[in-house]
């Protein structure tokens, strides 16, 4: 049985922005070695947040690796604005992308370690044709956009599903 690695990577979303590099600092010596960052565009969801321009910045002052949600449209025009980091890792959206396969692999040719995202309503099948070139999957158990939801109650029977399909 393989041994399961626990990765806590708390969302940048949720912290004070005029405050982050304090609160990133908080978060190191609290031992958490990954953020999430929510990168929004106002198309691929409702809400628009950051980009690359703040993701820069931050990488500035603080140690941590990145988690990055990319929940924007087309992200294969976009990989290359973000300085992804060797071992990060960058999710995208099957829904996302005319060619989630290539823009996977565009992550990874970026140095990046590729996540596959899925939606609530998003079958779990879909990642039949990427499990060979992801390093995991984000089970979304809310639509993604908007913070403070509550979990979609039929996403945790996925979330199983999901484990089982790679654990083959």
């Amino acid at each position: 049985m393989r041994e399961k690695k626990i990765i806590l990577s708390p969302s940048l979303l949720s912290c004070d922005f005029a405050q982050a590099g304090v609160q990133l600092e908080a978060l190191e010596r609290a031992g958490i070695r990954q953020i999430h960052l929510d990168v929004m565009d106002g198309i691929f969801v409702p809400n628009i947040s950051f980009g690359q321009v703040v993701i820069r910045s931050l990488r500035k002052c603080t140690k941590l690796f990145f988690d990055t949600h990319l929940m924007i449209t087309e992200p294969e025009k976009k990989i290359s604005w973000f300085d992804f980091q060797p071992g990060e890792f960058v999710s995208v959206h099957h829904e996302s992308t005319k060619n989630w396969r290539q823009t996977l692999q565009m992550v990874r040719d970026a140095g990046a370690k590729p996540l596959a995202a899925i939606n609530p309503p998003t079958p779990v099948s879909v990642l039949e044709d990427v499990i060979d070139l992801i390093d995991g999957v984000l089970v979304m158990t809310v639509n993604p956009g908007f913070s403070g939801q509550k979990a979609v109650p039929e996403t945790i029977a996925k979330i199983h599903e999901t484990r089982e399909l790679l654990a083959k």
